[in-house]
């Protein structure tokens, strides 16, 4: 199932920074590629933190960010982006130390 939604260009700016502030090598859940212009946000079961962990984890499904919207992959994320959108909107790029 694939969602698309629109986002203006600095609601993708917010959200991409919000996700790269919590990147799956650093103890987040996030995997960003590419740009909010065009790219995507893996988002993993388990943050990355040793060997077994990376292995442990599993793709929960893919934000991709195009020209024109932004699709969201699986029946999970829609979800964990209904939350993330409004608190990318509010909440400044540094990790608050807050499990996402």
């Amino acid at each position: 199932m694939i969602n698309i939604i629109k986002l203006d260009e600095g609601e993708r700016s917010k959200l991409m920074n919000y996700c790269r502030a919590r990147d799956v090598h650093t103890g987040g859940i996030f995997d960003c590629r590419g740009t909010e212009s065009l790219g995507a946000i893996n988002v993993w079961s388990r943050p990355w933190l040793d060997d077994e962990a990376c292995r442990r984890s599993e793709c929960l499904g893919t934000i991709t960010f195009l020209r024109d919207r932004v699709e969201i992959d699986s029946e999970l994320i829609p979800l964990l982006a209904g939350l993330l959108i409004p608190l990318a909107a509010t909440l400044s790029p540094e990790p608050t130390g807050v499990a996402v």
